[in-house]
């Protein structure tokens, strides 16, 4: 699962950092999600929580 969620920080990162106006990224994101499953979904909303805390922590 970890090379999954690497992946898509990955992919999410690029999106982020393109040239892209904020409307267009918007639309690439929504892309991505839509390629998730509902229980992909929620283990990618876990997983950040996850990472939130641990850099909370540290």
């Amino acid at each position: 699962m970890g090379h999954y969620y690497r992946n898509l920080t990955r992919i999410i990162k690029l999106i982020d950092e393109s040239i892209f106006n904020d409307k267009e990224k918007e639309v690439y994101l929504g892309i991505l999600r839509d390629q998730l499953s509902s229980d992909g979904l929620m283990l990618l909303f876990y997983n950040s929580l996850q990472d939130k805390m641990f850099l909370a922590i540290n």
